[in-house]
């Protein structure tokens, strides 16, 4: 996974992706919690925030935030939109959890849109990782990669602005591979390669980590008819799927 660091640190500073403000994508995921864990006050933790735009959402609706994100610039960026909340509601880590020490447990664990870096192997490191950080009866949600979109999208590019992206899957692994291109070449292209899970892989994959399928919340991706994104479209139009997963036994 050395590639990870590189990849989001680049992205950034090329399409600014993590510097929007929150908006109604974070708040829907904010009901979320509510409808099926409770209201505040409890203890969110999410993994990877990004710009933080989910965990200021979380914590402006009365939840008790901790958000970890890797780059040190994003971190800087979650801190500077938590300055408008109310004193102790979003603590914002800056590490790997792969390896950060997390002492505190969660009554909700979010993980979104990033599921999938590092092998089968590597994911269930995480996994136990996580399941060791929820309280009795918490939930973790997690986006998971859906590998029919994404096998159709193979060799597919487009323009945004200064650069390409060129989208790849590899089929012998069963992961997406999202490359991103200067048009004019002035730096070299960088890649992130993300697992995709069917529904059964994914219950493999559980197996042993003291975690389990709950439920199934959305389905996410662009609506083929109205070309909007939307959480209801059809699973084999998903560009990835939410699930709910609880302990297991």
């Amino acid at each position: 996974m050395e590639w990870v660091f590189e990849f989001y640190r680049k992205q950034n500073a090329w399409t600014s992706a993590y510097r929007q403000q929150p908006g109604e994508n974070e708040k829907f995921k904010t009901r979320l919690i509510e409808n099926n864990v409770g209201g505040p006050p409890l203890q969110v933790l999410e993994l990877g925030a990004g710009g933080g735009q989910f965990a200021v959402t979380c914590a402006r609706a009365g939840y008790q935030v901790v958000a970890v994100e890797l780059l040190p610039e994003l971190a800087d960026h979650i801190k500077e939109l938590a300055r408008s909340l109310p004193p102790d509601s979003l603590e914002v880590i800056c590490g790997d959890f792969f390896s950060l020490h997390i002492e505190e447990r969660f009554d909700t664990i979010c993980y979104w849109d990033g599921f999938g870096i590092g092998e089968d192997r590597e994911q269930r490191v995480l996994l136990k990782r996580i399941a060791s950080w929820l309280k009795p009866g918490g939930l973790v949600f997690m986006d998971v990669y859906s590998p029919w979109f994404w096998a159709r999208e193979d060799g597919k590019k487009q323009r945004w602005g200064e650069f390409w992206r060129e989208t790849g899957f590899d089929f012998s692994r069963c992961r997406l591979v999202d490359t991103f291109c200067h048009c004019e070449e002035k730096e070299e292209p960088f890649s992130q390669s993300l697992r995709c899970y069917t529904l059964p892989d994914l219950e493999l994959l559980l197996e042993g980590t003291g975690l389990k399928i709950v439920s199934i919340e959305y389905q996410a991706g662009f609506d083929p008819n109205t070309g909007e994104f939307g959480y209801q479209v059809d699973f084999s139009d998903a560009i990835m799927y939410g699930v709910i997963l609880g302990e297991d036994g």
